[in-house]
């Protein structure tokens, strides 16, 4: 059996395809075994194997028969035919067969697709920028209708520093990595459907607080929203594809309490990516605010109000306060709301 993946090793993209072990037939899985490659071998995953045909076959006396079968396809590799330590030499069978350097994933949109550490955001987006007139058409809805070619244009420009970066530099914090992740939380009935989103992962320095009171500052895990981020400034980062997602089945939006309830516990399962559900993430993601100039300018407004803040020079609110006004405003409507439908 063989299975076909994408990889991108060193800044390219390749085509991997790789021979698995049968889990049906012992004597298919001693046969796919060179034995003279032995250090290749994980030696755990080939038990696994093992385990399942003798649950296959469901009598006492399965690991008698799959012994003698291997004593039988092991004779000319092993003079004693010792499973035990045949077992402990040798791993599941997975070797590659074949690997070509790819030019473009055209070809490859619905594959599997790996990134190996060291891969960073500039390297795909050459792969996306290769075909920028193919993918211009192909995701005309993520990118809203706007031309690819915007940002194409735009990752060219030297990206300079601002204040926030240069913040984040020194104080150890901020964006670290990129990456392609499922919806933390969807409704059941939307598996098959949903799209994959995309942003940043890192640290953010904030206060600190105990028993009420300011005592410092503290660096915490966070994740980062990438709307207004520059595509120049992206190409640095790693990137990576998260394949775990969390299936839940969500009622309607509760307004009181800003949340969608969950009917069922979740599950908690993996998906794996394509080059198409890769770049559709990304390209729905990065044109989400609009085109480059308009992220810009939003992204100079963020950064100006983040300034003013820190600077005394905007009016700021407790976000409590915020938060129960907020709750009043929807329970007022509430009562206008009843109020109309007793009238009628």
């Amino acid at each position: 059996m063989s299975e076909s993946t994408v990889i991108f090793r060193n800044g390219k993209a390749y085509l991997e395809i790789e021979d698995r072990v049968p889990s049906i037939f012992v004597r298919d899985v001693v046969q796919h075994i060179p034995i003279h490659e032995t250090k290749d071998y994980d030696k755990e995953e080939l038990k696994q194997v093992l385990k399942r045909l003798i649950e296959e076959k469901g009598s006492e006396d399965s690991l008698k028969w799959i012994q003698g079968s291997l004593r039988r396809d092991l004779r000319d590799f092993h003079e004693d035919g010792d499973v035990e330590s045949f077992l402990d030499e040798c791993i599941a069978y997975k070797r590659v067969q074949e690997v070509e350097e790819l030019e473009t994933l055209m070809g490859v949109m619905n594959t599997m697709i790996k990134l190996e550490e060291g891969t960073l955001f500039k390297h795909v987006w050459a792969y996306i920028e290769k075909d920028y007139e193919i993918y211009n058409a192909l995701f005309k809805d993520s990118l809203g209708s706007f031309d690819l070619d915007l940002w194409i244009q735009h990752a060219k420009i030297p990206y300079e520093k601002g204040t926030w970066d240069l913040e984040c530099d020194q104080g150890g914090y901020g964006m670290k990595v990129l990456e392609c992740y499922w919806p933390s939380q969807i409704d059941q009935d939307q598996y098959s459907s949903f799209r994959g989103e995309f942003g940043g992962r890192g640290t953010i320095k904030q206060p600190k607080w105990v028993d009420g009171e300011k005592v410092g500052e503290e660096i915490v895990p966070t994740s980062y929203g990438v709307d207004f981020t520059p595509i120049n400034a992206m190409m640095d980062y790693p990137l990576e594809l998260i394949e775990e997602v969390k299936i839940e089945r969500i009622d309607v939006y509760d307004g009181k309490n800003f949340s969608y309830p969950k009917l069922d516990p979740p599950i908690n399962t993996k998906r794996w990516w394509t080059p198409h559900t890769m770049i559709e993430a990304i390209l729905w993601e990065i044109s989400f605010m609009g085109p480059p100039i308009e992220q810009d300018k939003k992204h100079d407004e963020i950064m100006q109000a983040v300034d003013d803040v820190k600077n005394g020079l905007a009016k700021t609110r407790p976000f409590k306060e915020l938060l129960d006004e907020l709750k009043e405003n929807l329970e007022e409507d509430e009562k206008d709301e009843k109020q109309e439908q007793n009238n009628e």
